[in-house]
């Protein structure tokens, strides 16, 4: 069962109206759907079942959604342009949409303005969910959606970025964008294992636990320290949290300006 809570004048709760839901309410329209995944970006989100379909609802003034009605989707909606694939994960930015499905391919659709869905020179959104030709021999098994940049994860532990390059959110060492994926050269040795993207930083953890960041590294208007290197400075490579030395980390999740660990031993840390 899925359960919603929280802002809904864009139908991004899928409960059939646009009212702010203050207590947790059942989605209906996904009860005998079987949940397996979900996603949520600014004003839409995504759900995956166990038998690999993609329904979306909220917004799709950017296309979003992945469906040809451009009107808001007050219910869950089923991306049918999907459904000659089994799709296993989505990832939501403010107004993209990444599904990896079967045989390690990622669709992507919605917002294309920086390039964050990875497919080229397209104009500025993608209507209907496209094929990453860059990533299709990759094998991706998990993807992560920020502010205008994306990632990739491959099940040899590499990692592919592309979109806004601003702040250096796609740890390539420079600031400039790019509108396919490209490896991220630091973490290829690194073997990692989860990502995670916040609006203009980015996470990793790699398979012996440790916890690399990159991207902006202070709120324009906040005394943040989003990548908790303890300064300020923007990092446009991956750099090892030093704070977090010796602990072991297993699950991170990242916030517009703040992120989150889970450690080996159930701890939670945070910063930003």
């Amino acid at each position: 069962e899925v359960w919603v809570f929280g802002r809904g004048d864009m139908g991004q709760l899928g409960d059939g109206s646009t009212e702010d839901v203050f207590v947790p309410r059942l989605v209906k329209g996904l009860k005998s759907r079987d949940v397996v995944n979900l996603a949520a970006g600014a004003l839409h989100t995504a759900a995956v079942t166990s038998d690999g379909e993609l329904y979306v609802m909220g917004s799709n003034e950017e296309s979003q959604l992945g469906v040809r009605q451009r009107s808001d989707a007050l219910a869950p909606t089923r991306v049918t342009a999907l459904e000659q694939f089994q799709v296993q994960r989505v990832a939501c930015g403010p107004a993209h949409t990444l599904a990896v499905v079967d045989g390690g391919a990622v669709a992507a659709f919605g917002s294309a303005e920086y390039g964050q869905v990875g497919l080229g020179p397209c104009g500025a959104r993608v209507e209907l969910p496209r094929v990453v030709k860059d990533l299709r021999s990759m094998h991706i098994v998990r993807v992560a959606a920020g502010g205008s940049h994306t990632l990739a994860l491959s099940s040899t532990g590499g990692v592919f970025s592309c979109g806004n390059g601003s702040f250096g959110a796609l740890g390539r060492g420079t600031t400039e964008g790019n509108d396919v994926p490209r490896p991220i050269s630091r973490l290829w040795p690194l073997g990692v294992v989860q990502i995670a993207c916040g609006e203009n930083h980015s996470a990793a953890i790699t398979a012996d636990g440790r916890v690399l960041t990159w991207g902006r590294g202070k709120h324009r208007l906040l005394p943040a320290f989003h990548c908790g290197h303890g300064d300020f400075e923007n990092c446009s490579t991956p750099k090892p949290v030093q704070a977090l030395k010796g602990i072991v980390g297993r699950q991170v999740s990242c916030g517009d300006d703040h992120t989150v660990l889970l450690t080996e031993d159930g701890s939670v840390y945070a910063w930003g």
